[in-house]
């Protein structure tokens, strides 16, 4: 593990090799690719690996590394795993992109390259203060540094005297034996009592690199409680299965903590790609073992962008057949035939500030007719026989509209009676709408439906309903007629959508008295 991973532009190699010489100098164990990246070794799985192992990142940000296609997509691996990053700037170059997004609001180091001033004892302080490091004795900063001096052959750290650690060293070397011993024989029993016990736990895949799925172990369902532990033949991804490298991807791995939020339903599995970035992309090593590749997509809720974003799969480099997450729709299941294949690539299509795409029920299958459980814990409370609505199952998408949940502060008042529990459209904004996730639970929904006292506009509003994407009966609320009571059967539905047609200084509608029935 290297304190440092040190990104640059090839063209400022010459400040790279100054830094990494002076930090070390000063006991800063730096990785840069000039020097750490062997002939023959695979690039990229490098700089991926040097950068997961790091503790700190340094950009020397200039007008080169601004017009690099490396140095912005080391940042975002980075960002992906909440690395310490420091911005060491060179020049006035602005801040643009992905640099704007991880480094706007970061501490600046700005070298004062004209007067050969590379501030090292700033660097060398904030290095320290990130690592938890503390200054050498022996250090002297240096703060003024003339680059064309340094040789590649210079020599500017102190060696190690190994004979004073010789006895400590021979301590580690016999306790590191000991304990590959023990867990030899650990994984020996293990083995014996697998074989012979009814195994309700999950075979679980760790992969190790890019060409070979690596080992097997067993972990207890407590692990990965939505798992399905009963069938050995089906893995959950991420839960079992890491990416083997990811870039501007979010990986919730059972983490308790840490939730997404889909259509109402809350997950705390699931493969996050940030479709704003350019080069987002999560991959996984199968290794031919699997027959079927499913999971759900949808978009995180909170987006406010309109269009569509197109997802991208690749199985062993041939891309299948792309597919659209729009806006406002509940999560679609996919489904793909990966038998044989080593190597799934999954991206979404770059588009600045487009919302972020949630993979869900992520499973693989060693045989294509396994059938896969949702994991996903729902926002409401499927125990009651009814539901008023919004004051027992909020909404996960609204626009123009209005939510009074039992507020007791704000009410509306139609035909003459107040309500402090209602749903009420704005029917004179475009794309007013609500919609709820009822999740197939329940089998009829009620409401009733009136003008908003108060209102001049004398035209008719048109009210649409859709039921799982299909639009039921539209009705008609006019003016200064008493609320009407509606009825619509919805067994198996899992999506309900409401919107007023939009008209300019139209009325607001209410919606009263508002269930759901089982």
């Amino acid at each position: 593990m290297a304190d440092v991973f040190i990104s640059h532009s090839s063209a400022d190699s010459e400040v790279a090799k100054m830094l990494y010489r002076q930090l070390e100098s000063r006991g800063i164990s730096c990785w840069i690719s000039s020097r750490d990246i062997t002939p023959g070794e695979d690039w990229a799985k490098s700089i991926n690996d040097a950068i997961t192992k790091s503790r700190v990142f340094l950009i020397i940000y200039s007008k080169n590394s601004a017009k690099s296609t490396q140095v912005p997509r080391e940042i975002g691996l980075a960002g992906a795993r909440n690395l310490c990053i420091i911005p060491y700037k060179i020049d006035n170059t602005k801040l643009e992109g992905e640099f704007e997004y991880y480094l706007l609001n970061s501490h600046w180091i700005t070298a004062d390259v004209a007067k050969n001033d590379y501030k090292i004892d700033e660097l060398c302080n904030a290095i320290f203060s990130a690592t938890g490091k503390r200054k050498t004795s022996n250090s002297t900063y240096i703060n003024t540094v003339n680059i064309t001096e340094i040789k590649d052959n210079t020599v500017v750290y102190a060696p190690i005297n190994f004979k004073k650690y010789k006895v400590p060293i021979a301590a580690a070397i016999i306790l590191l034996v000991l304990i590959f011993i023990i867990i030899g024989a650990s994984r020996s029993g293990d083995k014996n009592k697998t074989e012979h016990q009814n195994d309700a736990s999950i075979n679980v895949v760790l992969p190790t690199d890019e060409n070979t799925i690596g080992t097997t172990q067993s972990l207890g369902t407590e692990a990965t409680p939505e798992a399905p532990s009963a069938n050995q033949n089906i893995t959950a991804v991420p839960a079992d299965l890491m990416p083997y490298e990811y870039h501007n991807a979010d990986i919730l791995d059972n983490d308790f903590e840490k939730t997404i939020t889909v259509a109402g339903a809350e997950y705390n599995t699931a493969v996050v790609l940030n479709s704003n970035y350019h080069e987002n992309q999560v991959m996984f090593n199968v290794g031919g073992e699997y027959q079927k590749l499913t999971f759900s997509a949808g978009r995180v809720d909170g987006s406010d962008y309109e269009k569509d974003v197109i997802v991208r799969i690749w199985l062993d480099g041939e891309e299948a057949e792309p597919f659209k997450v729009a806006k406002s729709e509940l999560p679609k299941n996919y489904e793909y035939d990966i038998t044989g294949v080593k190597h799934i690539k999954i991206a979404a299509d770059s588009n600045h500030f487009s919302p972020q795409i949630a993979f869900t029920d992520f499973y693989l299958c060693k045989n294509i007719d396994d059938e896969v459980p949702s994991s996903a814990s729902l926002a409401f409370d499927t125990a009651l026989d009814k539901l008023n609505i919004p004051s027992d199952l909020m909404p996960y998408e609204y626009h123009r509209t209005d939510i009074l949940d039992n507020d007791f502060e704000k009410s509306v008042i139609v035909a003459g009676a107040e309500y402090n529990t209602a749903v009420v459209l704005n029917a004179n904004y475009y794309e007013n709408q609500v919609m709820f996730n009822v999740g197939g639970e329940y089998q009829k929904m009620t409401f009733s439906a009136g003008r908003v006292d108060g209102s001049d506009y004398e035209k008719d509003v048109i009210v649409h309903i859709w039921l799982d994407g299909e639009e039921a009966e539209p009705f008609t609320v006019v003016k200064s007629e008493l609320p009407k009571n509606y009825e619509y059967d919805i067994t198996g539905i899992k999506h309900i959508k409401i919107a007023a047609d939009s008209t300019h200084f139209s009325p607001q509608i209410a919606f009263t008295d508002f269930y759901l029935t089982k």
